[in-house]
């Protein structure tokens, strides 16, 4: 299929942008144009592009490009990375015009179709109107005259061979990145860096804003006393301060930027407007949650070990160390238990419960805050969250809390799974009530 363009400017055409395989151009084109080119052709102009259309609402991402069209249209050049054509040969004209032969878009097919879903909403939208024929058609020429103000960066790879190996590469690695998780977009916020700095001059704490490997980061955190990731930091808040069952599958929602408004996240917004407490609070959700995650790995461990024993001819060193995993879990039924072979059975000790192994951190730490905020200690903790040796003394009051607070809710989780036959980590609001008030 060819197809003739005509750019707004050629950035270049000359050999610099050319390589051993390929020769290579830069152009800007209006987004009018784009979409003329597809209502014409048709998705064929996609055929060796990796994907479809996803759709205006599958994602944040296209929510967002579309909402730059509708909104922000002279910004969209900036903000937009472009597309990639590909083509066998590519024809210069005197005049400006471009003649590509085989032309595909093989990087960029959603900021085409987003672009053209918008100018083809326009359409549909004057098309139904009550306006005169008159008035729909000076509509129309305003649409179109929108749509040729947004540009879009184009590059223009030419490849002699379109089936080739080369061309097979090129399609591949021009679709290709490493994954950004919505936390990564979070981390370029300027509150970052008060963060960064307040952890690492009050606490000691290494803040990972980041996304980096394990090497760098050992290499940076040397002489602090604990490395402190940007997702974990807000998910472990978000939960423990919002929604213990969704934390793990809410990072759109911690981590969304609503750009039409504040460019912050919703725990942004909280630590703009009272930075101190909201600093602490994450704090002692960080290491609440981890606390709880350390002592169910302790306890799976400890429930492991009991199903590796020969029950029948039970050997008094694994019986010594049974004990041993007993008292650290303080597990006291399984203490006096051991203390007495002759009553030992498999079934005693596998039904042993911290709750929900594994799955439970969040919502063990969730209880834990809650009966901290119910009898009145919560306050009295983050007032005096001031350095890091503070923070090491929560261990054992959250031990004590873990214990104390399992005897109570564990019953109720049981149930409460049992009906829905099957581990769930979705709590209706009346079973979190009725754990609330038996704390």
């Amino acid at each position: 299929m060819d197809i003739i363009l005509k750019p707004e400017g050629l950035i270049s055409n000359k050999e610099q942008f050319n390589t051993t395989s390929f020769s290579n151009s830069v152009c800007v084109l209006n987004a009018y144009e784009l979409c003329e080119i597809l209502k014409k052709n048709g998705n064929i102009i996609f055929k060796k592009n990796i994907r479809e259309y996803l759709g205006p609402n599958k994602d944040n991402i296209n929510k967002e490009v579309i909402f730059t069209i509708k909104n922000h249209p002279n910004d969209f050049f900036a903000y937009n990375n472009g597309i990639t054509i590909e083509a066998t040969e590519i024809t210069h004209n005197p005049n400006g015009i471009l003649l590509l032969k085989n032309f595909s878009v093989i990087n960029g097919g959603q900021t085409i179709n987003n672009l053209y879903h918008v100018y083809q909403e326009n359409i549909n939208l004057i098309n139904k109107s009550k306006l005169s024929t008159e008035e729909k058609n000076k509509s129309l020429i305003v649409n179109i005259d929108y749509f040729k103000n947004i540009k879009v960066l184009a590059k223009i790879i030419i490849v002699s061979t379109p089936n080739s190996i080369k061309s097979h590469l090129l399609s591949k690695y021009v679709n290709s990145q490493n994954i950004i998780k919505s936390s990564d977009y979070a981390s370029t916020q300027t509150i970052q860096q008060k963060i960064k700095q307040t952890l690492a001059e009050t606490y000691g704490i290494y803040y990972q804003e980041k996304s980096s490997n394990k090497k760098q980061t050992k290499e940076n955190a040397k002489g602090f006393n604990c490395v402190i990731s940007l997702e974990t930091f807000y998910r472990n808040y978000y939960a423990l301060f919002n929604d213990p069952s969704s934390s793990k599958t809410s990072a759109k929602k911690i981590f969304h930027i609503e750009y039409n408004k504040a460019p912050e996240t919703p725990i942004d917004s909280e630590l703009n407007s009272n930075y101190d407490q909201t600093l602490k609070k994450m704090l002692l959700a960080y290491f609440l949650v981890n606390y709880v995650k350390d002592e169910m790995a302790i306890f799976l461990k400890f429930k492991n070990f009991c199903n590796s024993i020969n029950w029948n001819s039970p050997d008094k060193s694994l019986l010594l160390e049974l004990y041993d995993l007993a008292v650290t879990t303080k597990n006291q039924k399984l203490i006096s238990t051991v203390n007495q072979p002759e009553g030992f059975t498999k079934s005693e000790i596998l039904n042993q419960d911290i709750y929900l192994i594994g799955k439970g951190k969040y919502i063990y730490s969730y209880f834990i805050l809650k009966f901290l905020e119910k009898h009145n200690k919560l306050s009295h903790i983050l007032d005096t969250l001031n350095n890091f040796e503070k923070i090491n003394l929560l261990n054992s009051e959250f031990r004590e809390l873990l214990y104390k607070i399992s005897s109570k809710i564990d019953p109720i989780l049981k149930e409460l799974n049992k009906s829905e036959n099957q581990i769930t980590m979705n709590i209706p609001q009346t079973t979190i009530d009725k754990i609330v008030s038996v704390l």
